[in-house]
């Protein structure tokens, strides 16, 4: 009769971060020290079975986990420090402490969040062969800025403009006439003006420091403010030239509501900042004004990416949607945590991807990747003689 035989083997999960981070978990009930890399006991993380053949279909896996075990936590999964990341499962004998094989290889797939625990998705490298490979014809360039293609050293050339600034206040509202509302159908203490619009009413804390900034050639702006449904004013004047002005406001005790009021004319860009936030939850987390970058171009920093330093959304980063001369920023989507007057950051100037930006904003059209010359899709469907002298 065959004696038992007990294995000593375990599974071993190593994750890797694009950005250099290591992460491992095991099954067994107690913590292994393998080849540099501690693998915690994984309790509240669990994987599900791995599937692997010799075909070229594409296998996946989950791995369930309570969320901040095993240093996963929701600010690092909201801000995508865990997309692309590289996966490894070993089978690890922990008597003899060597590892056996390996099992898979992978990457890390979509996340879901739930309350208080996470889904991920485990994505086989078979994967790859599902998406598409080599480049494709475009008029615009297919490199990102600093790649090895572009060519650009975004740390060290001039042209990118990399800086590092603190956040000085943080949007409660920001827009062009978004939420507008026809003046002539509220009843404040300016009567009714045709023409004339506000904002939305933004909810406010007494003692809030707001700073708002205003730009166009009318020169009456207003704010409100409401105190149990009585509106008051606050004159807002602006330079005839159209320059931008930033005026800062204490909100008085008793003071619920603020808002903006101007006319139908004004051609403006107008937005309310908080500094010295009383409230954190109330800002916005993808709008936010810098000192350090006042009196700048318009929109000079587009396209760019601003990267936190300091503050709950270290480490994340996030691409600037549009930025201004009163040193504001509107990123593509809000960061997970809330952004906060002294986080700091570093922002680079960014690229749309065309021939003349890459020629005069970066001086690097030696290295564009694209091909402005070819037809556009006009062009293309001509037929039967049509547009004869057509410039393609």
């Amino acid at each position: 009769m065959t004696q038992g035989v007990t294995l000593t083997h375990c599974v071993l999960l190593k994750i890797e971060t694009v950005g250099g981070d290591i992460f491992g978990m095991t099954d067994l009930d107690e913590d292994i020290d393998y080849d540099s890399v501690i693998y915690k006991t994984a309790v509240g993380a669990t994987p599900s079975s791995f599937k692997s053949d010799n075909q070229l279909s594409v296998n996946t896996a989950e791995l369930d986990g309570v969320i901040d075990v095993l240093g996963i936590t929701r600010t690092n999964l909201e801000n995508g420090l865990f997309d692309f990341a590289s996966i490894t499962q070993y089978r690890y004998d922990y008597v003899a402490e060597s590892m056996l094989e390996i099992i898979t290889r992978g990457y890390w797939g979509e996340s879901k969040l739930f309350k208080g625990h996470y889904i991920a998705e485990l994505r086989s490298l078979s994967q790859r062969l599902q998406e598409p490979q080599g480049d494709l014809l475009s008029p615009t360039c297919r490199a990102a800025l600093g790649d090895g293609e572009c060519g650009i050293d975004i740390e060290t050339d001039p042209n990118a403009a990399k800086q590092t600034g603190t956040v000085n206040g943080i949007g409660l509202w920001t827009g062009d006439d978004v939420g507008k509302i026809d003046y002539g159908s509220n009843n404040c203490s300016l009567g009714v003006l045709p023409g004339h619009y506000t904002t939305k009413w933004i909810p406010v804390t007494p003692g809030q420091v707001l700073v708002i900034s205003v730009r166009g050639d009318d020169p009456k702006h207003y704010a409100q403010t409401r105190t149990g449904g009585v509106c008051s004013d606050i004159a807002l004047p602006t330079d005839a030239d159209g320059t931008i002005t930033m005026h800062a406001y204490t909100v008085p005790a008793g003071v619920e509501d603020f808002r903006l009021y101007y006319s139908a004319s004004d051609n403006v860009n107008r937005r309310v900042f908080v500094h010295d936030q009383a409230d954190p939850t109330s800002g916005l987390r993808k709008d936010f004004q810098s000192d350090d970058f006042a009196h700048g171009e318009k929109n000079s920093y587009r396209y760019g990416v601003v990267e936190w330093l300091t503050g709950d959304n270290t480490g994340a980063t996030m691409e600037v949607v549009e930025s201004d001369i009163d040193g504001s920023f509107i990123l593509f989507e809000s960061m997970y945590a809330q952004i906060l007057p002294g986080d700091t950051f570093s922002v680079y100037r960014g690229c749309d991807r065309t021939v003349l930006t890459c020629e005069v904003v970066f001086d690097n059209v030696i290295n564009f990747r694209g091909e402005p010359g070819i037809p556009g899709q006009d062009a293309i469907l001509l037929f039967g003689g049509q547009g004869k002298g057509h410039q393609v």
